[in-house]
């Protein structure tokens, strides 16, 4: 199949850049007891300027029974930590920051988004 290219969008990153308002991480607590997902919309919080951009996540998933999935709702990446895990992951995300968490495992987790960019690793607990 030949992909017609003239279909293709862009979708503008700010990865590799470091901010203006200097490195930050923002926590987000998890229960995934309660609900299967949670969605985040930062998008107000980010215009006050502390925190322009996403760039990284740190995913805490080490008391997970199951994987814990992160889809950036602007790109359509999904970020997967496997169960009883932790890493640092890439984030393809344009502004705003709309994100979807989503995990079958019942557990609390925790994922910390990052303004700096950070290199994938992930490792089992």
């Amino acid at each position: 199949m030949i992909l017609d290219v003239q279909t293709l969008q862009q979708c503008g990153l700010l990865n590799q850049t470091v901010p203006k308002e200097g490195p930050n991480a923002v926590p987000v607590p998890l229960d995934f007891s309660v609900e299967p997902s949670h969605t985040l919309d930062y998008s107000t919080q980010q215009q006050n300027g502390s925190f322009s951009m996403l760039q990284g996540l740190f995913v805490d998933n080490r008391a997970g029974g199951s994987a814990l999935t992160v889809t950036c709702d602007s790109t359509g990446q999904v970020i997967t930590c496997p169960a009883n895990a932790q890493g640092y992951f890439t984030a393809l995300c344009a502004n705003p920051i709309k994100l979807t968490f989503a995990s079958t495992g019942g557990q609390v987790a925790k994922v910390f988004m990052l303004n700096f960019p950070v290199s994938n690793c992930v490792w089992a607990v």
